[in-house]
């Protein structure tokens, strides 16, 4: 997708977001335009949010994949359909991340975990795969 499009896409769903109070929003588009659209990739494949942290509350990211999102220190405590693959996010490192209400879809195996706060994430969708694995 062209530069100049997310660029107008962006500031198009800045203004609708700003005048929103509903709860969160799903976006009705591809999930690699969605990306495209939410988020900023630097040159080291590093993924941060476009918008500010305000308006990223307002959107629910079911679909939406954080590979190779920025977690170390996150709170996710307050966005919906967050779903992180440890060994796909930026550099395997969700030290001082809050992952309340992440749905967790791998193993932390060699992920930096230090402070890390597990209070109230998801981590059934990998129980289920694990007993997959095992009754195998």
């Amino acid at each position: 997708m062209e530069l100049d499009v997310i660029i107008e896409i962006r500031k198009g769903l800045k203004e609708e977001l700003e005048g929103y109070d509903e709860g969160p929003v799903r976006l009705r588009v591809e999930s690699e335009i969605a990306e495209a659209i939410l988020f900023n990739v630097d040159e080291d494949e590093k993924k941060t949010f476009a918008f500010s942290n305000d308006l990223m509350k307002k959107i629910d990211f079911s679909g939406i994949s954080f590979d190779g999102f920025d977690c170390n220190g996150f709170d996710f405590s307050q966005y919906k359909g967050v779903t992180l693959d440890p060994q796909k996010v930026y550099n395997r490192d969700l030290r001082n991340a809050k992952l309340k209400g992440v749905t967790i879809i791998n193993t932390f195996d060699d992920v930096l975990l230090d402070g890390v706060d597990s209070t109230g994430m998801n981590y059934k969708a990998f129980e289920k795969k694990f007993e997959n694995a095992r009754s195998k």
